[in-house]
């Protein structure tokens, strides 16, 4: 705790010393008074500056201080999401209350519950549907390609029968 200046250490002067005291007396009095002045207010001082230093609040109470550092981390964690796991039941009811559609489906499959699932055959059928339309877009897309080759083979061949046909002076000859 702080300690109150007191002026018990300078010396009280009874009424009838009052009378006797000198000047310089009086004047070593007062100075001696303003000297405790000053001691108490720099104690004050650093009184004051020691118990707004959270420091000496950590080194005095140590325990304190942890268990102070621990309620705050405590309180500064955002609580942990709740998961909550509804029943089929209390999901439609929800749905239907903010007029959504349901189409359940199987969890493991996907499919909707209800509809008539792919047999071996369908999904056989399906497979082979599907390699004979890549298979005929790679026989289309080829045939495509060599009838361009053809056509660019065709018109090559005829530009350079014409450059053949121009002699070095730039004369057309007749070939028959």
């Amino acid at each position: 705790m702080l300690e109150r200046p007191s002026l018990a250490r300078v010396p009280s002067v009874s009424p009838r010393r009052a009378a006797v005291e000198t000047g310089d007396e009086l004047q070593q009095r007062m100075e001696d008074v303003r000297a405790e002045m000053l001691r108490s207010s720099a104690h004050l001082r650093a009184s004051a500056q020691s118990l707004t230093d959270w420091r000496y609040y950590v080194r005095r109470y140590p325990w304190v201080a942890l268990a102070a550092a621990g309620v705050v981390g405590f309180l500064a964690v955002p609580k942990r999401a709740k998961t909550v796991s509804p029943d089929p039941e209390a999901l439609a009811k929800l749905a239907e209350r903010q007029g959504l559609v349901l189409q359940p489906r199987h969890v493991s499959t996907g499919e909707a519950i209800g509809s008539e699932a792919k047999g071996l055959l369908a999904g056989l059928a399906g497979s082979l549907v599907s390699m004979a339309g890549r298979t005929l877009l790679r026989t289309g897309l080829n045939y495509v390609s060599q009838q361009v080759g053809q056509v660019l083979a065709a018109r090559s061949a005829g530009e350079r029968q014409q450059a053949s046909r121009v002699s070095p002076c730039g004369e057309r000859r007749e070939t028959p």
